[in-house]
């Protein structure tokens, strides 16, 4: 009663043998409930293929049609039971408003979103979440439609997610608020590597900084006055504030980030806070610790040279050594001598360099030989220069040297 009579319209069904087989796949299908109902859904739309590109309706051909037309009836209700936690389950496309037939349960437990939905929960336009899924901070799925149109869903959850991300990052106009100090001061911190990024301009090309907020709330914890620490002013010779410092102190590059550096090393402790200004300025210091702490900078380490005397010693030209800074293979740090920016090597570096690097001109003295020629020659052995003319442009070639003196033991 419960079926329309054209239903029952198919020539198919005049036929015994195809009658007989129709019955067969039904109790097979009723048989062990719900397993056998699921495994024809899973027939159903691998035969269908691309079915998680399409819409439910296509990928499972007429079997929506009968179950919330035909087969409405409340006696067909454990069909669609069984049909919707299939879907909850299985189903990687997305249910919309199309899908008006499903319970609210399963449209609201679906395993994905459109990504109009979750650009109105986290307030960006769509093109935006379809750069954040093609990136992979936003999990999702991208699928082509036959159409050759794009469908770029999210996974429902991945809004909440990625705004709970989002709350714990801060852009970099936020960060220079929360410490009151201004761009050049910021950019300079970020430059010497005070305030690290995970995301911005010159790491993944993105349009603004992320910074995260744990970065810049150890920065504040660094600005902390510990009160045990704190000492009168009459007999440090007076206080001043961060700004003032900024303003008038702190006159060559390096300074500031090295100041956060020992402020977080507690070489110097912040005595006061002047509640009138903003942020980090409005920290006081005192001037001799200030003082002292300059006079360090402007003086020349003891056990440091400068990079001129550092190719003396290694026996490069100055301009590789220059180069071998840029690359990292050799470690300098800035300093001050006689109020000068410079930049230093230390001597415990220049030994490390010279264990764990050779430079071709010395093994082709060692071996008489062309330094092009020894490249050649260690390459045929398996050993590759770091540096070099047909590297990267470097006047000289430097080789690992455990590797070149066990390649020569070889050969």
């Amino acid at each position: 009663k419960d079926l329309q009579p054209r239903t029952l319209k198919r020539t198919a069904l005049s036929s015994v043998a195809s009658a007989i087989r129709i019955v067969e796949n039904s109790a097979h299908t009723l048989v062990d409930w719900p397993r056998g109902f699921c495994e024809m859904l899973d027939r159903v739309s691998v035969s269908r293929i691309p079915a998680q590109a399409l819409g439910a309706r296509q990928a499972y051909g007429r079997m929506y049609c009968y179950l919330y037309g035909t087969l409405k009836s409340d006696r067909f209700s454990f069909l669609r039971e069984a049909f919707e936690a299939y879907l909850r389950d299985k189903w990687e496309g997305l249910f919309d408003g199309r899908y008006r037939s499903l319970s609210d349960k399963t449209r609201e437990l679906g395993k994905y979103i459109s990504t109009t939905a979750a650009a109105q929960q986290l307030g960006m336009a769509p093109a935006r979440v379809h750069t954040l899924v093609r990136s992979g901070k936003i999990r999702g799925r991208t699928r082509t439609l036959p159409s050759g149109r794009t469908l770029v869903l999210v996974g429902r959850d991945e809004p909440s997610r990625f705004a709970h991300r989002r709350s714990q990052l801060l852009t970099a106009k936020e960060a220079r608020q929360h410490l009151g100090i201004t761009k050049r001061r910021f950019s300079e911190l970020m430059k010497h590597g005070v305030i690290k990024a995970i995301s911005g301009p010159k790491i993944d090309e993105s349009k603004q900084w992320q910074i995260p907020r744990k970065n810049i709330d150890g920065l504040l914890k660094a600005f902390r006055i510990d009160h045990s620490e704190k000492s009168c002013a009459q007999e440090t010779g007076g206080l001043i504030t961060l700004q003032r410092i900024l303003q008038c102190r702190f006159s060559h590059k390096g300074d500031f980030p090295a100041f956060i550096r020992a402020l977080k090393r507690r070489e110097i402790s912040p005595q006061e806070r002047v509640t009138t200004s903003p942020g980090l300025g409005g920290t006081l210091f005192r001037s001799t610790d200030i003082n002292q702490f300059l006079a360090r900078r402007r003086t020349c380490p003891s056990g440091s040279v400068k990079l001129v005397d550092a190719a003396r010693y290694l026996g490069i030209k100055e301009e590789v050594v220059y180069h071998l800074v840029r690359v990292g293979l050799l470690k300098c740090h800035d300093a001050h001598i006689h109020a000068r920016p410079a930049r230093l090597v230390s001597r415990k570096d220049l030994e490390q360099f010279q264990r764990d690097f050779v430079a071709g001109s010395e093994v082709s003295r060692e071996l008489g030989a062309s330094p092009k020629s020894i490249a050649s020659r260690l390459q045929l052995l398996g050993v590759k220069a770091l540096v070099g003319p047909s590297i990267d442009g470097s006047r000289q070639f430097i080789f690992p040297r455990q590797r070149v003196l066990c390649a020569l033991e070889r050969d």
